[in-house]
């Protein structure tokens, strides 16, 4: 793994922002011998993101907060899953077929979804608060990591928070 990850935050007065960019060149140096799969020397690692960056937002009242964050993880390699279901259920392709040197074939490029977080948060009375917080709020639920797994959809929570 080599990369770099850079971080950054500022505040003024009741606003503060933050950001983050990582990049990262995962690679195969080698296989071990008698190695079957279908990874190869010099291979980016399947399911490691090139880029992740971040970027929030936080607003700071005399009893409330407010958040809003931006996050998004690009350009990794993973199976093309429903591809290989489709190959794996078709009875074209025997069992053996689909693993090892073969599954390069189902290799692809994803580029990721972008995540929004929001949240609000305001005091009751010393030591406790309300939290409402939104997730996913764009509603994308395809796409990351590969295209068969099914993210959770758009997310709305209220809660109390203790302070001690």
């Amino acid at each position: 793994n080599r990369g770099w990850e850079l971080e950054g935050s500022v505040r003024r007065g009741a606003l503060a922002l933050n950001g983050a960019l990582s990049l990262v060149d995962s690679r195969v140096l080698q296989t071990a011998r008698g190695y079957t799969g279908d990874l190869r020397a010099g291979d980016r690692m399947l399911e490691v993101p090139a880029r992740t960056a971040s970027l929030g937002a936080i607003w700071f009242g005399a009893q409330w907060s407010a958040a809003l964050t931006a996050s998004r993880a690009f350009d990794w390699t993973n199976y093309d899953r429903l591809r290989l279901a489709q190959a794996y259920t078709s009875n074209a392709h025997e069992a053996r077929e689909l693993v090892g040197a073969p599954l390069r074939a189902y290799w692809r490029t994803y580029d990721g979804v972008t995540h929004l977080r929001a949240s609000v948060a305001r005091d009751v009375v010393a030591g406790f608060g309300i939290v409402l917080a939104g997730d996913n709020l764009l509603d994308r639920q395809r796409g990351e990591p590969d295209d068969a797994t099914v993210l959770p959809g758009r997310t709305l929570s209220l809660g109390v928070r203790a302070r001690f």
